[in-house]
């Protein structure tokens, strides 16, 4: 899930925000909110440098069920040249969760950090909301 580097320290608040400090490295923070028919999400999308800018990116988000549908809701998120990941909650409506997920590029740097918070509907596609994209350059 998360890399492990000395340079690199990831702290999980109670809060659900994940923060990043580096050693003399680059860090940066981006937080939006984004909502659609049957959820809402609040997230904060972070990257840090190991030996290349923005070789690890990280995604934290509050994800609330605000239909009573029995629909899964989700955050979906994914970076250039990496599948997206579903991060799902299936408590319930009214329901907030903490979802997270980290990734490691060994090949080099992030450049597009992308996600957004989405409904399932079986049968037919899935509503979303508008999708958020961070440039790290």
């Amino acid at each position: 899930m998360f890399g492990t580097k000395s340079a690199l320290t990831v702290a999980a608040l109670a809060s659900g925000v994940v923060l990043l400090s580096a050693s003399g490295a680059h860090a940066e923070v981006w937080n939006d909110k984004r909502d659609t028919t049957g959820a809402w999400a609040h997230c904060w999308v972070s990257t840090a440098n190991g030996k290349v800018r923005d070789q690890y990116a990280y995604i934290s988000c509050y994800l609330k069920d605000t239909k009573a549908d029995r629909n899964r809701v989700y955050v979906a998120w994914w970076q250039d040249g990496f599948g997206g990941i579903h991060l799902e909650n299936k408590k319930g409506a009214g329901k907030t969760i903490t979802v997270r997920d980290g990734r490691y590029n060994r090949h080099g740097a992030f450049v597009n950090l992308k996600w957004k918070v989405c409904r399932d509907r079986p049968g037919r596609p899935d509503n979303c909301s508008s999708r958020v994209t961070h440039k790290t350059r």
